[in-house]
């Protein structure tokens, strides 16, 4: 089932992210500028990209959308993404092996004691 978001009383399916769109989100995440008119910008790119993608013919300067409208079409733009809006990463997020350690297996000390003597 495709996901969808609201805005202005008009409804858009979300297609399945591809490389390129992640990569996109990816910018517009890293060139953030600071303060409510970065975040306003920010918004506006995500969603302007996603729906980019969908086809629609979308016109933001003469859509209007509510605060909470805006924030719930931004989370469900990033959850389909993969993204988890507002929520920091796991200390253990990214690629590891299936050991439980976070270190690989240490190797056994050699013996460095040389040959054994008898006590004469």
């Amino acid at each position: 089932m495709a996901e969808t978001i609201t805005l202005g009383g008009r409804s858009f399916e979300l297609p399945r992210p591809t490389i390129p769109y992640l990569v996109e989100l990816g910018q517009i995440l890293d060139d953030e500028k600071p303060g409510v008119a970065g975040i306003a910008e920010r918004n506006g790119r995500i969603v302007g990209a996603a729906l980019k993608r969908t086809g629609a013919e979308f016109d933001p300067d003469t859509v209007e959308v509510g605060f909470d409208e805006l924030n719930a079409a931004i989370e469900k733009i990033m959850q389909v993404a993969g993204f988890q809006w507002g929520k920091a990463p796991p200390a253990n997020a990214g690629y590891q092996s299936s050991s439980t350690s976070s270190s690989p297996p240490s190797q056994p000390a050699a013996d460095t004691s040389g040959p054994e003597t008898s006590p004469s």
